[in-house]
């Protein structure tokens, strides 16, 4: 049996599930802003003793200030972008714990939003493997980097619903996952994309819409997998 996504399904279940549970994904919404606000805070603190800095500098010998002022900017720039990549993680990861869970039947409290599961730190690292590849496959004449966005479209998907434990597992298991269905994949990312434009008007409050879809699609091939090893043991 050839495996297939259905688009409608995906996005009728997206669509539905964000109303259906929209009290719960505002509070996430509300809670990420929150959360967004009080980093920048934070950023603006951090950045004040640079910014003496900066001011004390023509006081300083030129040699002596030249040192200090370059590091104080890369090491406050490289806390910054930590602490952007890391939420981008947490957001990322809460919204396929969310949608995993409603898609379960079993939808989660808003409150879970501030719960870090074990599988989170594998979860990053499992996205991050993905980015890395789609970044070395854009340097590679663009066309792996769609190759490979597809291949492991769900990457750490496995691992939030402890389908597998480890990021080799779910690497494996997302390769046999998306084979057969990796065009099918690439037209989903386009809708996706797509979508996510017009998502940012709502300044990204809509944005489970995508995740509840892509959760939808990565359980539609995990189903047809199942049904494909039942098929073959009977046989």
């Amino acid at each position: 049996m050839k495996k297939q996504i259905s688009y409608e399904a995906a996005f009728n279940f997206g669509f539905s599930s964000f109303i259906n549970n929209i009290f719960t994904f505002f509070m996430l919404w509300v809670s990420s802003l929150a959360i967004i606000a009080v980093a920048l805070l934070l950023g603006l603190l951090f950045w004040i003793p640079f910014a003496f800095s900066l001011g004390l500098s023509n006081a300083l010998p030129p040699t002596f200030s030249m040192f200090i002022n370059p590091l104080g900017f890369l090491c406050s720039s490289a806390v910054l972008s930590f602490a952007v990549l890391l939420f981008y993680g947490f957001y990322h990861y809460q919204l396929v714990r969310f949608s995993l869970a409603i898609y379960e039947g079993n939808p989660l409290p808003w409150r879970e939003f501030f719960v870090f599961p074990k599988s989170f730190f594998s979860f990053c690292i499992a996205r991050l493997i993905r980015w890395l590849l789609i970044c070395i496959g854009c340097i590679l004449l663009f066309f792996p980097a769609l190759y490979w966005a597809c291949k492991y479209y769900f990457a750490g998907y496995s691992l939030v619903d402890e389908t597998s434990s480890t990021i080799a597992d779910d690497r494996a298991s997302i390769r046999n996952l998306t084979k057969g269905v990796r065009w099918q994949l690439l037209g989903l990312l386009i809708i996706i994309y797509l979508l996510s434009m017009l998502i940012s008007l709502t300044l990204m409050f809509a944005m489970p819409i995508v995740y509840l879809a892509s959760t939808h699609a990565y359980k539609q091939l995990k189903e047809q997998d199942t049904s494909i090893e039942v098929t073959s043991s009977n046989n």
